[in-house]
């Protein structure tokens, strides 16, 4: 059993790893709690897992898990990370991420958060005397939303903040938003459009521009065999 602790945003929490083996087989649970009184709940719940030795099968060579028993190893992750009573990191906003074909869309309460994929054909379309906030805004907020006239992040640092903000109105339902667009380089440009009732309900969650930023590791998912749509071979490198 291993443990450590960590924060994120300001918030204290710890993670723990318990590894158990029996004969062949070695399975894990994983905890992340912010509150010592959640330990015993853990402890108790990694008591109560008993795994079904049927499903687990001697590996040889190049053969891969069978997929019933990796979605099982996931429900029981999953089961027990809901023992937070506030989520952290990667599992910040509530609910299941919908994932399209442009972007990650979660949701906590009345906002919604959408991590756009890089688009390298959108990039390589953005002309010199256009600058990046104007021209995402464009892409992936002036097409939705109808805005007057969109507050352009104004603070001078190092790196440059690339931000875009505003009251809205969308388009679709003509219901009232407030939008903001936060612009991040890794490989190409990874927009965040935030979407919230109101202004201060947006200024409670990001009272700063990068604070937006922690939610760029929002697309990052487990990948299960189910997942992998097609027919694939495995080549061992030596």
């Amino acid at each position: 059993m291993g443990a450590a602790r960590d924060s994120f945003n300001k918030q204290i929490f710890a993670v723990t790893v318990s590894a158990f083996t029996k004969d062949n087989i070695t399975y894990y649970v994983a905890s992340l709690f912010t509150d010592k009184k959640f330990i015993p709940v853990a402890q108790e719940f990694i008591t109560k897992v008993l795994p079904d030795e049927n499903k687990f099968v001697q590996q040889s060579g190049n053969n891969h898990p069978p997929e019933e028993q990796i979605n099982t190893a996931a429900n029981t992750h999953i089961q027990h990370l809901r023992l937070l009573p506030n989520p952290l990191p990667t599992l910040m906003m509530a609910g299941e991420p919908a994932i399209t074909n442009h972007y990650v869309k979660l949701t906590k309460a009345d906002t919604e958060l959408c991590p756009y994929f890089i688009d390298k054909a959108v990039d390589d379309a953005r002309p010199n005397t256009v600058d990046a906030p104007e021209y995402y805004w464009s892409k992936y907020v002036a097409v939705y939303f109808d805005v007057p006239a969109p507050e352009k992040w104004s603070g001078v640092q190092y790196p440059a903040i690339y931000h875009m903000q505003d009251n809205t109105v969308e388009k679709a339902t003509g219901k009232p938003f407030f939008v903001a667009i936060k612009i991040g380089y890794g490989g190409g440009a990874r927009p965040i459009v935030v979407i919230a009732l109101n202004q201060g309900s947006y200024k409670q969650q990001f009272p700063h521009p990068n604070d937006i930023d922690p939610m760029l590791n929002a697309n990052r998912f487990a990948v299960w065999a189910s997942d992998i749509i097609g027919t694939w071979q495995g080549r061992r490198c030596s």
